[in-house]
């Protein structure tokens, strides 16, 4: 497991992702993780001192669970290796599903994950697996991604929800590979958003991710970090998703929603640029973007988070709304999971974000991941089976989670 808290600054990292680096051998099927390449990346990260990978064999695991990738478990024999060698390891490749890449794409969500293992991974005071390989194809275009956004920001919504199929067919089209491989925490037990947790595993959680937001907040050099976006880089693109999402959504299912689920969605929809730029604004931290249950393991008195594809920058309350509202039984007291969350952070020296501020980004967050979930079906296939069950689960709670209004006095 990666240790947490590791001292490290931006500029003592590693070079940018982005160096070109043509001939570097980057493997795109489970297949080309070959002993001979699985022996380079334990010992280019140290896990592997002497000796060398005879064989391997992979079991791909995270069904119903890990939609945005192919995962795997990747079981590892030895010659004359040392006894600290793993026995195996998680590889984790883009998904085989084109819809789920292109919509990863559409967000660079590979790179962020390879980039924060790279480069923030070891500032975490919230335990993340050890990283053995993280390696990707550059984008050349990337020096020229704030000027592209400045550019699409003054685009209207109607147009960019007429650019949305182009956007995603060039995703689709991606030759990018991307590779992680990480530490395998086996036997740990995987935390279940299905069955969703009750108050004490909560607040673990919660003190968890104060931990993580505590670990960066507040540090200005990460506005220079391309890869890691602000939460409102692109306000009208999310707004275009929605748009594009809701007439059908409301007609599935619109005779069983609240009228405060429509109220929420139109106010939101007035206020989402204003909403966005609130919430992107210091003091900010990194952002998980994915705090849900089906991200965490847990073992003995410790849990580790996984899958960093959504990292980026804003308030802490949009993560610790997202969490509640997808993961955290409908009767819990919400105001204790916020006040361990504020008392966590303040424990770990962060004074410029008082409980009232939190609370307040905590109800936008709400409204958020409302207005977002209406999308959600159109970016990823989550399957049947478990990925249907956990989506109707995510919807009640959501929905269930949505403060009363008016909504006016949280801007």
């Amino acid at each position: 497991m990666q240790e947490p808290g590791t001292p490290a600054t931006l500029g003592k990292l590693q070079k940018s992702p982005h160096r070109k680096d043509e001939a570097r051998f980057i493997p795109t099927t489970l297949e080309e993780l070959t002993p001979e390449f699985l022996t380079m990346a334990l010992r280019e990260s140290g896990a592997l001192s002497s000796g060398s990978v005879g064989e391997c064999s992979a079991e791909t695991i995270g069904d119903g669970v890990g939609f945005a990738g192919t995962v795997a478990r990747i079981h590892l024999r030895y010659r004359g290796a040392d006894i600290a060698a793993p026995e195996s390891l998680i590889a984790k490749l883009p998904s085989m599903n084109p819809k789920n890449r292109a919509s990863v794409e559409m967000i660079n969500g590979y790179e962020r994950e390879i980039c924060f293992f790279q480069r923030l991974a070891g500032r975490s005071m919230l335990p993340v697996p050890r990283c053995y390989y993280a390696a990707m194809d550059p984008d050349p275009h990337y020096e020229t991604r704030p000027a592209q956004l400045r550019c699409m920001e003054h685009l209207p919504v109607a147009v960019l929800r007429a650019l949305l199929p182009v956007g995603r067919w060039f995703a689709g089209i991606s030759k990018r590979r991307y590779c992680v491989l990480m530490e395998d925490l086996a036997p740990a037990r995987a935390g279940d958003q299905v069955a969703g947790c009750g108050l004490e595993e909560a607040e673990e959680i919660v003190r968890g991710l104060a931990a993580f937001h505590a670990s960066y907040w507040g540090d200005e050099r990460l506005a220079d970090e391309i890869w890691l976006p602000s939460v409102d880089a692109l306000p009208r693109g999310l707004m275009a998703l929605h748009r594009n999402a809701r007439r059908r959504y409301f007609h599935s299912y619109g005779a069983n929603l609240p009228a405060r689920m429509h109220q929420a969605c139109a106010w939101t929809d007035s206020h989402f640029e204003a909403m966005m730029h609130h919430l992107a604004s210091p003091p900010n931290t990194v952002l998980h973007g994915d705090y849900r249950l089906d991200n965490f393991v847990f073992a003995d008195d410790t849990m580790c988070a996984l899958d960093f594809q959504v990292v980026a920058l804003g308030r802490g309350g949009l993560d610790l709304g997202y969490f509640v509202c997808g993961s955290v039984h409908l009767d819990v007291d919400e105001e204790r999971i916020v006040n361990a969350y504020c008392d966590e952070l303040l424990r770990l020296g962060v004074r410029d974000y008082d409980r009232a501020e939190c609370t307040r980004d905590y109800n936008l967050s709400k409204l958020f991941q409302a207005y977002m979930h209406i999308s959600g079906e159109d970016l990823i296939e989550l399957g049947e089976d478990r990925g249907a069950e956990l989506l109707e689960t995510m919807r009640q709670r959501v929905i269930q989670r949505i403060p009363e209004p008016p909504y006016d006095a949280l801007l």
